[in-house]
């Protein structure tokens, strides 16, 4: 199992991957063409999938992080 640290990182990529898509589009919008079409649309849908799966792997990462304080906590007693 991954480190949760490697993990955050791992986030960090992605969430700077969906940036620069997401200045892909502004680009596309401000030089008059329509961000709706079709290799567009293929664009959203994949940033909306990266999103949700950053959203499940921080809670993984969260809910690890927990445990192992809470191991820590114990052992400390």
């Amino acid at each position: 199992m991954e480190k949760p640290l490697d993990v955050l990182q791992d986030l960090y990529q992605k969430t700077d991957l969906v940036r620069s898509i997401l200045s892909l589009l502004l680009d596309a919008m401000t030089a008059g063409c329509d961000p709706w079409k079709t290799p567009y649309v293929v664009t959203i849908s994949h940033m909306a999938e990266m999103v949700e799966e950053i959203q499940t792997e921080l809670l993984a990462a969260t809910e690890e992080l927990f445990r192992e304080r809470r191991k820590a906590q114990k052992t400390d007693i």
